[in-house]
């Protein structure tokens, strides 16, 4: 019997140019395997997975909007789940402003240093939200450099961040490296991630390396 955790998430109010995620759950409440799958007719919305199946175990399912070319004013889309076992919908609402702060100036901010780094890439991290966030899952993607040889990810994640908190991130990994055969030198591009249940933010940066040395270009 299909069973899901939430039949609703309210965004609140978003700017007009913000991708932001939430999560739900579908679990398998009688016998046997669930089979299901989940759509949407709204191209603001997308779901990950579409497809699944449960003999009785949680999964995740990932709900994602996109406010860039939405209306002011408020939307509301739904995602039907069918399956085996019933059918089941859950409903997304989001309340579109061009008065909102854009993503970066609101709930979180990514702020690369104004001047260099050594052998590794690092950011500021800030909570301008009124509440605090918990588990917050950074990636790092660093690419680029002479004949493209410089490729570097690195995850993390920050246990808690308080209201008005900044903190600060680092990769720790050496660009200039000869046992991964890494030649730092040219430019590089960073693409900072933010995730968790409520928060999705990016920030890129193109930057010089020469050697273990990392400048941060304007």
């Amino acid at each position: 019997m299909l069973s899901i955790s939430s039949e609703s998430h309210d965004f609140g109010v978003r700017s007009n140019n913000e991708v932001v995620s939430t999560t739900f759950e579908i679990l398998n409440s009688g016998e046997g395997n669930l089979e299901y799958s989940l759509n949407t007719n709204d191209d603001w919305i997308s779901v990950d997975p579409k497809v699944g199946d449960s003999s009785g175990e949680a999964d995740i399912i990932t709900v994602e909007i996109n406010t860039l070319g939405l209306s002011d004013g408020m939307h509301t889309g739904l995602i039907t789940i069918e399956s085996n076992g019933g059918e089941e919908t859950f409903e997304v609402k989001v309340n579109v402003s061009s008065l909102a702060p854009p993503p970066d100036d609101g709930y979180i901010s990514i702020t690369f240093p104004k001047k260099l780094s050594f052998s590794c890439i690092k950011a500021e991290i800030k909570n301008a939200d009124n509440e605090t966030i918990s588990r917050l899952n950074w990636t790092v993607d660093v690419t680029g450099g002479i004949f493209e040889r410089v490729n570097k990810t690195t995850e993390g994640y920050i246990e808690a961040i308080n209201s008005n908190e900044t903190k600060e991130i680092s990769t720790k990994i050496f660009i200039f490296d000869f046992k991964s055969k890494i030649f730092g030198l040219g430019k590089i591009n960073v693409k900072i991630e933010l995730t968790n249940k409520n928060v999705k933010t990016t920030a890129s940066k193109e930057c010089l390396v020469i050697g273990p040395i990392i400048y941060y270009c304007k």
